[in-house]
Parts: C-alpha cells; sequence; structure tokens
C-alpha cells in the first residue's frame, strides 16, 4: 500500500461514523491530507534538525512534554507513529543505515496493522 493510500485509510476510519454525507466525509479526508503535506513537511524538518543536532537530552524532553500533553494528543501521536511503522514496513529499498529499522517495523506492523484508535 502507498503512503498516502495508507495516511487515506487511517483518516477515513476516523470520519467513517460521523454524520457527513459521503461527499463532505471524501472532502474532509482530502483537507486532511493537504494539510498533512504542507505541515508534514515543516514538522519532519524539526524533528530531523532535533534528532540530528542534539543529543539524548532534547529527545528526553521532547518525550517528556508529549507524555504531559494532553491525552487526545497522545492518541493522535501515537496513530502517527502507527502511520509511520506501517510505511517503513513497506520500504523495499533500504541498506545497512536502516536495515535494523524496516526489518523491526515489518514485525511490529504484523501486530498493530489492524490496530483502531478512536479520536475520543
Amino acid at each position: 500500500m502507498e503512503r498516502w493510500e495508507f495516511v487515506r485509510e487511517i483518516c477515513s476510519k476516523e470520519i467513517k461514523n460521523t454524520k457527513l454525507s459521503e461527499d463532505d466525509k471524501e472532502q474532509t479526508v482530502y483537507r486532511i491530507l493537504s494539510r498533512v503535506s504542507e505541515s508534514g513537511m515543516m514538522t519532519e524538518k524539526v524533528i530531523s534538525n532535533m534528532l540530528n543536532s542534539y543529543g539524548g537530552e532534547r529527545i528526553t524532553e521532547f518525550v517528556d512534554t508529549l507524555m504531559h500533553d494532553h491525552r487526545t494528543l497522545q492518541q493522535s501521536f501515537m496513530r502517527l507513529i502507527i502511520i509511520i511503522i506501517g510505511t517503513w514496513s513497506e520500504t523495499k529499498h533500504y541498506d545497512d543505515r536502516n536495515k535494523a529499522t524496516i526489518r523491526l517495523a515489518r514485525k511490529l506492523n504484523e501486530i498493530i496493522k489492524d490496530s483502531y484508535l478512536p479520536t475520543v
């Protein structure tokens, strides 16, 4: 499954039980994907810079902050992690620098691929 198809599937699961018309649901998924694309690139750069430039202290601060964030946002963050793991698990081209990540993602994806984390 392509990365955006996976994200689209997650978004569709999130809005399937809403009272929106099918057209409105489709437009909502499109708006979510657009926002993910734009803000996602900036967010990825911030996280990459944190991982590349700083040591464990900044990562510990980030995790600590996340653990004290709103519970719904913690669940949303977990949804993001599941999407990342799913995308890595489908990666066909990798080398020694990320081989362990891809292999672990494939194992984890077998466990979590049917997981559903509702927005509460």
